[in-house]
């Protein structure tokens, strides 16, 4: 019986290697009715004592295959059998997959996820113990590799995982497909096979019974080699993934609608860590379900460090880089091109530029010197007018700014003010009522609106952010 008592002592020193369930604990068990899972549930309720874990089974029927409800049948007879509490449940997993637009298998995954978090709840179980064994791990980062992952992704199946208000736990990580089925003869206990896990198609099944066999034949060292590979990647994605959490804590300031990272805290980390701080910002943007895809990432990554002005989006999401800083903003709503007339005097609200503009007549005797507010301006009355218009920056405006004989494109009078390219759009522009630009707000006055000794009265324009009503 040497096979026997080895499984269950192996499982023993990796829940408690890896502090996968504490005493008392309530622990869901995932029972499909397969060699693995029934294993799991063996050695488990084994162990149970030792630490007074309360135990429950779960299992979901998809509905994929006639015999479906043998396999429910038949895990809720075991379960019963060795007296541990078990929840059936079925979802219909094709039709899942149609709605969702999903494959059979990723529709699959998140029903019995789903699933299994809804029992962990309702039974106050912390944890749920999935049967993911040493060859999952070897077959997933060969998949990984074959299907051209990033480094990170090749980091094959984690030890524990979060699942909502529960944990994922995988005591069979170390235990080898070989090493369950001689547990499961010597001990005479029966098991469910499944047909589909035969089916050439799907990737996995083709490397589980093509791929690595051959290899094992080449190379007989190989598995333990994945093996390796895999738990190394994990290990280095979760110190990397601790450095971008310490650094993005230290570095990341709250703006407007979004987040900033100072450029100088952003490159001063090796690319792993930027990636990663980058995907942080994401998830506290447009929340912690968002993903990034991988040709996302790297528009992103090179947006955060290329030339300012350039931006990248996902779905909720904007990646740009300011002069100073890289910022994840929400996506801004669509600009508008409508236009706002200001009597002179008087006030106007320029809702879609998010401004006040008031216009205000004064003696030329109350213009000052010199004036530094960049939401402030001097205007000659005469060349005002009555009546003035507010309106958003166009492709192609120009203006002869003052001091100055010939005109200048006012995208250039951006560039000059390092005015970043997604605010341009949303910039306000003041022009008199032939079209002609007055006033490029918070940058640059037009030469014809120069107030002069000649000038008898002056209008003062003074813009504000729009208060919310």
């Amino acid at each position: 019986m040497r096979n026997v008592a080895d499984l269950v002592d192996k499982v023993w020193r990796t829940v408690e290697a890896h502090c996968l369930v504490e005493p008392g604990d309530g622990v869901v068990v995932a029972v499909s009715g397969g060699p693995d899972s029934v294993a799991l549930l063996h050695a488990l309720a084994d162990l149970a004592p030792r630490r007074r874990w309360r135990l429950h089974v779960a299992h979901l029927n998809h509905r994929l295959r006639p015999e479906a409800s043998d396999d429910a049948a038949f895990v809720r007879e075991m379960a019963e059998r060795l007296g541990v509490p078990v929840t059936v449940e079925e979802a219909d997993v094709r039709a899942l997959a149609v709605a969702e637009k999903r494959s059979l298998e990723d529709a699959g995954r998140r029903a019995r996820y789903d699933f299994l978090a809804r029992v962990a709840a309702s039974t106050g179980a912390g944890r749920v113990a999935i049967a993911h064994t040493r060859d999952d791990l070897v077959e997933t980062v060969a998949m990984r590799l074959l299907q051209g992952a990033v480094w990170e992704e090749a980091g094959g199946i984690p030890i524990r995982r979060p699942l909502g208000a529960a944990e994922v736990v995988r005591p069979l990580l170390e235990c080898t497909r070989q090493e369950i089925l001689a547990f499961l003869r010597e001990r005479g206990v029966r098991w469910r096979d499944d047909p589909s896990n035969r089916d050439l198609r799907p990737l996995r099944n083709r490397i589980r019974w093509q791929i690595l066999p051959d290899l094992d034949r080449r190379a007989p060292a190989l598995r333990e080699v994945l093996a390796d590979l895999g738990r190394l990647t994990a290990e280095t994605s979760r110190w990397l993934d601790g450095l971008a959490a310490d650094a993005f804590a230290r570095a990341a300031v709250p703006a407007s609608c979004g987040v900033r990272l100072p450029v100088s805290a952003f490159v001063g980390h090796c690319p792993d860590v930027r990636r990663r701080l980058l995907r942080l910002a994401v998830a506290r943007v447009a929340g912690t379900a968002a993903r990034m895809s991988r040709v996302e990432q790297e528009g992103a990554y090179e947006v955060a460090l290329g030339r300012p002005g350039r931006q990248a989006a996902g779905a909720g999401w904007v990646v740009r880089r300011a002069y100073d800083a890289v910022e994840v903003v929400v996506p801004p709503p669509p600009a508008e091109t409508g236009e706002y007339r200001l009597p002179v005097p008087g006030r106007v609200a320029a809702e879609a530029l998010g401004v006040e503009v008031r216009a205000e007549v004064v003696e030329r005797a109350a213009v000052p010197r010199l004036s530094v507010e960049p939401a402030l301006a001097y205007l000659d009355a005469a060349a005002a007018g009555a009546e003035l218009v507010v309106r958003p920056w166009r492709r192609g405006d120009r203006m002869v700014p003052l001091g100055l004989r010939g005109s200048r494109k006012v995208h250039d009078i951006y560039v000059d003010a390092k005015v970043p390219r997604w605010q341009r759009s949303r910039m306000p522009v003041v022009t008199d009522t032939a079209g002609r630009i007055l006033w490029v707000v918070g940058c640059r006055v037009a030469e014809a609106a120069r107030v002069t000794e000649g000038s008898r009265q002056v209008v003062r324009l003074r813009v504000e952010p729009l208060q919310p009503a």
